[in-house]
């Protein structure tokens, strides 16, 4: 980088230094309290809140955890809310649960209730295993960490990311996790009472047993 910067081609030294203001620009609109902020905290709100939906059959234990979620625990998520993002997330809360609802049910008809009826259809994206990774550092010391879990989706096998933990029960067990809405704290998904266990393959894709 130092040899781009001080290089002797103008173009070469242009690029870079644009790179790192705009990166500079971004960081600052996420660590001010601005309206771009306030979108992306939004978007982690709703992200959240499908997880709930996409994590168990029980659409009304989903909506239950969702609700604990926005009225208790965003505090714990975002220290540093300012009272016009509470407003935002307040206002648009229930629209979000209602909307996601009705998204996951609509899909799970689609699928025809079939053996992974209750998984997400999102795209395979960087961005979208990114925005997925909030786990603290304490947990990824415990072994937790975000992998693509290939599951099949209405006749088609997808990779979705998936919060993945060690099996409490057994250290030799992956399985798939999520957040109480309580507590926040990683707990085994469980799908018609048992958890979920995934399994690493040589292509570094998750897969369950």
């Amino acid at each position: 980088m130092s040899e781009r910067l001080n290089g002797e081609d103008s173009g070469n030294r242009v690029r870079p230094a644009a790179d790192m203001r705009c990166l500079i620009a971004i960081i600052n609109h996420l660590i001010k309290p601005t309206p771009w902020r306030k979108e992306i905290r939004l978007l982690k709100v709703q992200l959240t809140v499908e997880e709930f939906f996409r994590g168990t059959d029980d659409t009304e234990e989903a909506r239950k955890q969702a609700e604990n979620f926005l009225q208790r625990r965003l505090r714990r998520v975002f220290k540093d809310l300012t009272g016009d993002e509470k407003e935002a997330i307040e206002e648009r809360g229930n629209s979000i649960i209602d909307s996601i609802e009705q998204k996951v049910i609509a899909e799970r008809a689609e699928q025809g209730g079939g053996e992974e009826a209750g998984t997400t259809t999102a795209t395979e994206t960087d961005s979208e295993l990114s925005a997925a990774d909030d786990l603290s550092d304490d947990e990824k010391n415990m072994g937790a960490l975000i992998g693509r879990v290939e599951v099949r989706v209405a006749g088609q096998m997808r990779r979705i990311p998936y919060k993945i933990i060690i099996d409490p029960d057994d250290p030799e067990v992956r399985v798939i996790a999520q957040r109480d809405s309580e507590s926040g704290e990683l707990g085994p998904v469980l799908k018609r009472g048992a958890k979920r266990v995934v399994e690493k393959g040589r292509d570094g894709i998750w897969r369950p047993e």
